[in-house]
């Protein structure tokens, strides 16, 4: 990625076996100019982006000059030209993530249909967002011992990229809800917070990766419309993604659990019956992903 001026920005870049992530962080606010046009597949998210006057142009589309490209997604094939210039209002944030063709999901895999991968401009998708800020956050407070997590993380976010080209299509349900006062995602174990007496990577010998699945809950922030502009209240998730089995066994048990929390109606008091906004979808992902975090827990664990 070439920006002008180089000065004008923080890089930040991690890699791994088949693909980058880089944050690019403007640190005044003054005419931006990026362009890339490479071998690789790039995948940009504008974590914030706010700009008085501006123009983005990927090759085989139209060109935009939309002001407000928060969270925005662009997706740039391999070899197709990418340009993109920015007035910022705010201080631009942008985390661009780098793919090697022949590094990407087999499309058997990610259990979808041949599809050569299409340019697409300004889009969104939840999925692919929230894999990807996992990825940046995870950049940010990066440890010696993250590899294997990026690595996960990282297949996750190749598989979505598959599957939306593909044009799989995800559920969403509104997230109602909030969390317990006082209650903090801060607050969650994590695994640097588990002891290795209680739960030694010993313990995990007895698990077949092949048996286990990944499932991300998709909880949801929002601006209370009475508070200050300040104010983000986290809503406990409502949504939950699955990744299918290899087994059909396992896919079996997946989707009676989808269909008897489809069927739940509560009953708020008044004899009538309404249905809970939970859901549980499985998604087409290898559970590949999954065994990598299990093995990445166990070798993390290992080094207590």
């Amino acid at each position: 990625m070439q920006i002008y001026p180089s000065d004008g920005v923080t890089r930040r870049t991690v890699t791994w076996d088949g693909m980058s992530a880089e944050i690019v962080q403007a640190t005044r606010r003054e005419k931006l100019e990026f362009r890339f046009h490479a071998p690789l597949h790039l995948l940009a998210v504008c974590d914030q982006g706010m700009r008085s006057e501006g123009e983005t142009f990927v090759e085989g589309l139209p060109r935009s000059r939309l002001r407000d490209v928060t969270r925005k997604l662009t997706l740039v094939p391999a070899g197709h030209e990418y340009h993109e210039w920015h007035e910022p209002r705010v201080l631009t944030r942008i985390v661009y993530f780098y793919f090697d063709p022949a590094k990407m999901p087999s499309h058997s895999e990610a259990g979808v249909k041949p599809a050569p991968l299409a340019p697409r401009l300004f889009f969104e998708d939840a999925a692919l967002s929230d894999t990807a800020l996992k990825l940046k956050r995870l950049i940010e407070n990066a440890a010696s011992d993250s590899g294997p997590y990026f690595e996960a993380l990282g297949t996750v976010l190749a598989h979505e990229l598959v599957r939306l080209n593909a044009g799989a299509s995800s559920v969403e349900v509104p997230a109602k809800g909030g969390l317990a006062p006082g209650s903090s995602a801060r607050s969650l174990p994590t695994s640097r917070s588990i002891s290795p007496r209680r739960y030694g990577s010993d313990r995990m010998d007895n698990f077949d990766p092949a048996c286990l699945t990944l499932c991300s809950p998709d909880p949801q922030a929002i601006r209370p419309p009475d508070e200050k502009v300040n104010v983000l209240m986290v809503t406990l998730p409502t949504n939950f993604k699955v990744a299918k089995f290899d087994n059909e066994k396992g896919n079996v048990i997946l989707r009676q659990l989808e269909k008897d929390i489809d069927a739940v109606r509560y009953d708020p008091g008044d004899g009538s019956k309404i249905e809970l906004p939970v859901k549980l979808r499985g998604a087409r992902l290898h559970f590949r992903a999954a065994r990598q975090v299990v093995d990445a827990a166990r070798r993390q664990l290992s080094l207590r």
